[in-house]
């Protein structure tokens, strides 16, 4: 910013304190995991709800490249990893762009749970480099896919495609209750990925509750997922399952004993 021909009142008066308020443990925890692009696109996004006291706004993807200074496919690349690690929440299109939200329901442990960089690093090179840069990754990915085949066929069986309700279905969990908790996670814009039903999962293990006990604490809570801290102030006694008091035995009468 040119400050030649601003005054000094100007100058302060713009950068007042008047803060768009970032998590703490954004900064601490978090942003070493992200590809820069997306540290990025998650700062406009707070700025332009909570910054704004909003809990979702639309913003356009040439709204993106205007305030983070990156391509169209980056920031559709960033914003896409973003939303799969469900660190930002995506909701309905309008005609000003998709609408956006910052995941607040994050508990401890989340980010140590969150997948390697998978963003290309994007380069800025000039035309010579270009000529031959692209014949380089065409070959690598060339081999790479050429590598994945020769996997496949020495297993001689296809990766097998993961199902969010299967996997829960195959740990012990309720038919009903899973359809429930979907339906939750499906109205609050959730992904359902490997990687947020194993939080989901480390969670319960900690709890030491049943997988269905909390599956229904989140029914009946609306919760998209679990947290034990949010146990604190809930009695789960009533959840538990009850052991059934066994039967008293029938008293035979033994002949001779009166």
């Amino acid at each position: 910013m040119n400050t030649k021909n601003l005054s000094k009142g100007e100058i302060v008066s713009k950068f007042t304190p008047n803060f768009s308020q970032v998590p703490n443990a954004f900064i601490d925890e978090i942003m070493v995991k992200l590809p820069d692009s997306s540290v990025k696109m998650y700062l406009l996004i707070v700025r332009k709800t909570k910054g704004w006291s909003k809990e979702v706004d639309a913003i356009s993807i040439s709204q993106f490249m205007k305030f983070t200074g990156k391509s169209r496919p980056t920031v559709v690349d960033a914003i896409k990893y973003l939303v799969e690690a469900e660190i930002v929440l995506e909701h309905d299109t309008t005609r000003y762009g998709k609408t956006y939200s910052i995941n607040d329901e994050i508990y401890d442990g989340f980010f140590l749970l969150l997948p390697s960089k998978k963003i290309l690093l994007v380069k800025k090179f000039n035309y010579s480099s270009k000529k031959t840069l692209l014949p380089l990754v065409k070959i690598f990915n060339t081999q790479k896919k050429l590598s994945k085949e020769t996997n496949q066929k020495k297993k001689g069986v296809p990766k097998k495609r993961f199902s969010f309700s299967q996997s829960l279905k195959e740990l012990g969990a309720n038919e009903q209750l899973i359809s429930d908790w979907l339906q939750v996670r499906k109205t609050k814009r959730a992904s359902n990925t490997e990687t947020a039903l194993n939080g989901f999962m480390k969670q319960v293990e900690k709890s030491g509750l049943p997988l269905n006990t909390v599956l229904e604490i989140c029914v009946i809570r609306s919760w998209q997922g679990f947290n034990i801290e949010w146990l604190k102030d809930l009695n789960t006694s009533e959840l538990q399952p009850k052991q059934a008091t066994p039967a008293p035995q029938n008293l035979k009468t033994v002949k001779g004993a009166w």
